[in-house]
């Protein structure tokens, strides 16, 4: 976590070990960078959905960079070679039935990232490949990760890269931010829809087996 949450950290969490972490500075809202600086035809999308937001929104995507930035700074402090790494949100749910062994085998043998979301709540226990082939709901998700929970092999992301863009402004916000960081130079990932969310939109009825 950030530096500033260190003390509140420690009482919550007297027994657990923590890595601190100097916050960055949001100096580019990435959501408003340059149009011809987007990565994507679908960002602009998102854009517009920001801004119908007014100001509220506008503050609270602000900060959507900063889960890539932390994650990269984390990276650093892992010393030994990993075959894969597994990057989750620090809310991200689990649907108890989940099974990731061949997905961790597919990132090790063809190089390639898989990324796991939930898009519809009801369907946590159900896992399907997105197709992004045009005139299909996915076809958005053409240049963004799943970013519940994303498992790539440590060479995919460039830590350097990550703060050069940045310090350009020109690192992107969310899914599209973590394309950019993983997958960007040869689209080499899948999205799973399925088997992970967020805390907050985890339904009552796949909590049951955790009770």
């Amino acid at each position: 976590t950030w530096e500033r949450y260190r003390a509140d950290f420690k009482k919550l969490f007297p027994n657990e070990s923590c890595e601190y972490f100097p916050e960055p500075t949001i100096h580019h809202h990435p959501y408003l960078i340059e149009k011809n600086n987007h990565i994507s035809k679908w960002y602009q999308e998102t854009v517009d959905w920001v801004k119908k937001g007014g100001k509220a929104r506008l503050d609270w995507t602000s900060h959507h960079t900063k889960q890539i930035l932390i994650h990269s700074y984390l990276l650093t402090k892992i010393e030994k070679e990993n075959d894969v790494i597994v990057r989750t949100r620090f809310d991200a749910f689990i649907f108890s039935g989940a099974n990731f062994d061949v997905y961790v085998e597919d990132t090790i043998t063809n190089h390639r990232a898989n990324c796991f979301g939930t898009t519809n709540p009801n369907l946590l226990n159900v896992l399907s490949e997105m197709d992004l082939t045009p005139e299909t709901k996915y076809q958005s998700w053409e240049h963004r990760l799943l970013d519940q929970l994303i498992i790539y092999n440590p060479d995919a992301l460039d830590i350097a890269n990550v703060f050069k863009l940045h310090n350009n402004h020109k690192l992107h916000a969310a899914e599209f931010g973590w394309y950019q960081a993983i997958s960007m130079d040869n689209s080499n990932h899948i999205n799973h829809d399925g088997w992970v969310n967020h805390d907050k939109k985890v339904l009552d009825k796949f909590l049951e087996d955790y009770e």
